[in-house]
């Protein structure tokens, strides 16, 4: 290994060298030189860079935070679908009952009567020719399934007891009783 010259240059205001040696250099800059044996190795030791295991340490703890926030998001995504299902059961609800209101089959309704509008009122609610379709259509495009339930009261009689709605990710069933019920797929 070859010997390099580095070169300091030092100000001295008093006295150098030996106690016998009383020559003063005053204000004056003098240049001295230090030879150093491993100082291309003193080079190569501080880049400023990053080693390996202080990179593998920020890789873990972004992998850590990456898991734990894929897991709560995809808690946030299932709250919003089902959010959105009910959402959806509570508006054909208020549709089936406008319906109701509208076709005058609140209360007891005679077969005769439901036999007339049944093939409005039986269609999926995003049909055009449903009776729900004006109130309710554009939002269920996803419907595949859709069924009202009738309770038979005797005498000729019948009563709207609730519907079941399907979709491929999802099914709602609303009744007097219960009200909304969504089951995720």
């Amino acid at each position: 290994m070859e010997l390099q010259t580095i070169a300091f240059i030092t100000e001295y205001s008093g006295v150098i060298g030996c106690p016998g040696n009383k020559r003063k250099l005053g204000s004056k800059m003098t240049k001295r030189t230090w030879k150093f044996k491993k100082c291309a190795k003193l080079n190569k030791m501080d880049h400023g860079g990053y080693s390996l295991v202080e990179l593998m340490v920020v890789v873990v703890i972004m992998v850590i935070l990456a898991s734990v926030s894929i897991g709560v998001y995809n808690g946030y995504v299932k709250r919003a679908k089902s959010a959105v299902a009910y959402e959806k059961g509570h508006r054909i609800a208020e549709a089936l009952e406008i319906c109701e209101t509208e076709y005058d089959l609140t209360g007891n309704i005679s077969i005769s009567r439901l036999s007339e509008i049944s093939g409005k009122l039986m269609k999926k609610p995003n049909d055009p020719k449903s009776a729900l379709y004006p109130y309710v259509g554009e939002d269920t495009d996803d419907c595949t399934d859709f069924t009202v339930s009738l309770k038979n009261l005797g005498d000729g009689k019948v009563k709207i007891q609730g519907f079941t709605y399907t979709s491929d990710s999802y099914e709602i069933t609303w009744t007097n009783e219960n009200g909304v019920q969504v089951t995720m797929n």
